[in-house]
């Protein structure tokens, strides 16, 4: 028997690679490329971008899961340099050379759409999200506009991981539900308008069955479905009905043309086919070989595989180019022999460069790549490793101290952001309809930075368990934890102003037309009911912060992971703040409206990036009372700038003002930390998250039932208005935090108080001297 078709029967639980689908990678590379260059037979070779979707979603997921059961963990650091070893050399190699075109290409050649300029269109390329930008930006767009899948693929490697790590610690009742869910998505595509359809290509289905079939096989490995997709004669059938769905879509693509085609291929065809050809691949991997896999693997075809990524990275130049000859030929040959001759010139030259690019560039770094793969951990290994660890990091639980300043700190937060609700932002609007732009400026930011202390602390309190204390980092219960900790506070925040909101819309009032709410809808409550959401603030301009920061949640583990792993000096950490302020403040006026109103979590998260960037510098070191009061002295006129000039980031000073103040706080000796931690404060930051959550409903209903009651306007509506407001907001708050959010934060020493007045502190829990140990705090 053959080499080949002794791997080919090689037990797919050992196998991380498989010829027969390099024989797939190929037909699919061939397929796109066909169809780019216009072959007769390829318009339908789109297709084989989904190919590859459905492939990488499968391979991933089960590669992934196997290091989690032979290891007992997912290592993500390891995971992240061997695909960035793998994709990003050659890559950054072809941008740098779109990048010189770009450069020296002249103004009339580009058209600029929104707010995308070619400074933007080409940040998109070097960081992967060229899947969001426009067409027709350039003349020479076609060299990079199959650069989208590139970065879809590269976002999927970042977060998939992360939320992998996260599922594969659920119970087993939860699979079926889960893969129902995802199967309930595809059911409905048919029905679906097409403007969704064509966005949903963005959103690639292929990748999602692929993770899904994976996980399935997976998880459920003894099932008689999966027994049943291992079997040679359904990997056999699944070829044989992929086969016959190509030559459907081929046929109507080639009758019908690819625009009238590629609607109904997103919403019906690509769904059903992802389903059979994952079936097809799921056969390879577990299966033995069969006619099909021999088929795939004959070794042309194999090679093309192995070399696919290349020849996808090159060929669109290379078509341009080409094509570029084909017009010159026009003259002296007939057109089936220039299509010919040109046709032949493209395959080889694409050949030739992807085998160089292969040989001496990925190849070499495929081998380093290797060098970072996770090897299973025997028990007497394991054993020895324990034996070796010191006692901070063996402990299963930390020690129950806490940062009380820092629960100060949180409680000036909170009332800076209810401040701002209550009277800073209408008076700031007064002021700067009188012409005070700059006074309007001042008070407004200075009473909404609270967002800004409340991100740096964040940083601080995430990450200082892990990087100090020695607890290991296990993203699956960290995500656990985090959502178990926000949630259920949020549903009673998120009912309240539902409650509200409807209340306006149903009965409408003069303050109701003055304040120029939105009118209630369903769809944009419901939507809200994750804490991250896309849509309009509709029932909360407070909690635009909370998708901000959930956004930094999810990368938690990728700080803890690069800290490990690089071992950073404190030089090196304040060098990177100092980088992370210079491009907020650079970058953060031109990225404004760049990724539309559905991405603007993610732009308010670049903007605030300093913010975070603070506080994860202090969860490594201490900096003391001189970086503090430096950070405050550069901070303090950097917001004055600011004020007078909006197109600054006034944020950044506003960071830099607070990375002051926490480093200060943490100075147990300091006077401030002493202040921080008195009763009041500490009582009050306890609460902070649910005064933070429920603040803006009781002002929009006290504002309503006031304005039922009454039609008189002017400062005496105010005042009554704000002296119902407050004590309302902390009588909610309290009921909110002693039925439901103290039953999932931990460490609190006020929890069962639920006036702040009626109890004893006990001096023995006050702690602010600073502590190795420092358990994770309820931020």
């Amino acid at each position: 028997m053959s080499d080949t078709n002794k791997q080919l029967q090689t037990s797919g639980e050992q196998r991380s690679h498989i010829t027969s689908l390099d024989g797939i990678r190929a037909l699919c590379c061939l397929g796109v490329i066909g169809h780019h260059f216009g072959i007769p037979g390829c318009k339908a070779g789109w297709i084989g971008v989904e190919m590859f979707f459905s492939l990488s979603g499968f391979l991933i997921t089960t590669l992934l899961h196997r290091e989690y059961v032979e290891c007992g963990r997912i290592n993500l650091p390891y995971f992240w340099i061997r695909r960035a070893l793998r994709l990003l050399p050659i890559y950054w190699l072809y941008i740098a050379i779109v990048t010189a075109f770009v450069l020296v290409s002249h103004p009339s050649d580009w058209t600029q759409i929104n707010h995308w300029t070619p400074g933007w269109y080409l940040a998109s390329l070097w960081l992967y999200f060229a899947n969001l930008a426009p067409h027709d930006m350039w003349i020479h767009q076609n060299a990079t506009i199959h650069l989208w899948s590139l970065a879809k693929e590269e976002q999927f490697y970042l977060l998939w991981p992360i939320l992998l790590v996260f599922t594969i610690q659920l119970p087993r009742s939860w699979i079926v539900p889960t893969l129902l869910a995802a199967v309930s998505i595809f059911a409905v595509m048919p029905g679906v308008p097409e403007s969704f359809a064509n966005y949903a290509r963005y959103v690639p289905i292929g990748l999602m069955v692929g993770c899904s079939v994976a996980l399935f096989m997976r998880l459920e490995a003894r099932s008689i479905i999966a027994q049943w997709i291992k079997a040679p004669a359904i990997r056999n059938v699944a070829a044989i009905i992929c086969a016959l769905m190509l030559a459907v879509l081929a046929i109507r693509t080639e009758r019908f043309g690819d625009p009238a085609t590629r609607p109904w291929a997103n919403r019906v065809f690509v769904p059903l086919y992802a389903f059979p050809f994952t079936i097809l691949i799921a056969g390879m991997w577990y299966g033995t070989a069969t006619r099909v896999d021999r088929w795939l693997s004959v070794r042309p075809l194999a090679y093309l595989g192995m070399i696919s990524y290349g020849l996808y990275l090159y060929h669109m130049p290379l078509v341009n180019m080409t094509k570029g000859g084909f017009v010159l030929l026009e003259a002296h040959t007939g057109i089936h022999v220039r299509f010919v001759f040109t046709a032949i010139v493209f395959l080889a030259l694409t050949l030739a460069i992807s085998s160089l690019s292969y040989s001496f560039i990925e190849r070499p770094l495929l081998r380093i790549g290797k060098r970072f793969r996770p090897h299973p951990v025997t028990p007497g290994e394991a054993e020895i490793a324990t034996a070796e660890l010191p006692p901070v990091a063996m402990a299963t639980k930390v020690s129950g101290q806490r940062f009380h300043q820092l629960d100060g700190l949180r409680a000036l937060a909170a009332t800076l952001v209810v401040v701002h609700h209550l009277c800073t932002a209408s008076l700031a609007t007064t002021l700067a309809a009188k012409g005070h732009a700059f006074l309007a400026n001042a008070i407004a930011t200075t009473t909404a930075s609270g967002v800004e202390l409340f991100f740096v602390l964040s940083g601080v309190l995430l990450l200082r368990p892990y990087v100090r204390s020695g607890r290991p980092m296990q993203p699956g219960r960290y995500l656990y934890a985090r959502v178990r900790r926000l949630w259920p506070p949020y549903l009673m925040a998120w009912l309240l102003a539902g409650a509200s909101v409807f209340l306006v819309a149903r009965f409408p009032t003069w303050w109701t037309r003055g304040a120029s709410l939105p009118q209630f809808s369903w769809f944009d409550w419901i939507s809200q009911l994750g804490i991250v959401y896309t849509g309009n603030h509709a029932f909360s301009f407070a909690w635009w912060s909370l998708s901000v920061e959930a956004l930094f949640y999810l990368i938690v583990p990728l700080f803890v992971g690069l800290i490990f792993l690089l071992k950073p000096s404190r030089s090196a950490m304040v060098a990177v703040f100092a980088l992370t302020v210079a491009a907020a403040v650079l970058m953060t006026s031109q990225f404004d409206g760049v990724l539309g109103q559905h991405w603007w979590p993610v732009q308010r998260f670049i903007t605030y990036a300093s913010c975070f960037a603070a506080g994860v510098a202090m969860a490594q070191f201490d900096f003391g009372d001189r970086w503090g009061w430096s950070a405050i002295l550069i901070g303090i006129p950097y917001c004055m700038i600011a004020f007078a000039h909006p197109k600054l980031n006034v944020h950044v000073g506003w960071g830099l003002v607070y990375f002051g103040l926490v480093a200060v706080a943490l100075n147990g000796k300091s006077t401030l930390s002493h202040w921080l931690a008195r009763r009041p404060l500490v009582w009050l930051g306890e609460r902070s998250y649910s005064l933070f959550l429920v603040h803006y409903a009781v002002i929009t209903a006290v504002c309503q039932i006031v304005s039922l009651l009454t039609m008189q306007k002017g400062w005496q509506y105010f005042v009554i208005t704000r002296a119902i407001e407050i004590p309302v907001i902390l009588l909610v708050t309290m009921f909110v935090f002693h039925f439901v959010e103290r039953r999932f934060a931990k460490n609190l020493v006020t929890a069962d108080r639920f006036w702040p007045i009626t109890f004893a502190w006990p001096r023995r829990e006050i702690f602010v001297e600073p502590s190795p140990v420092l358990v994770e705090a309820a931020a």
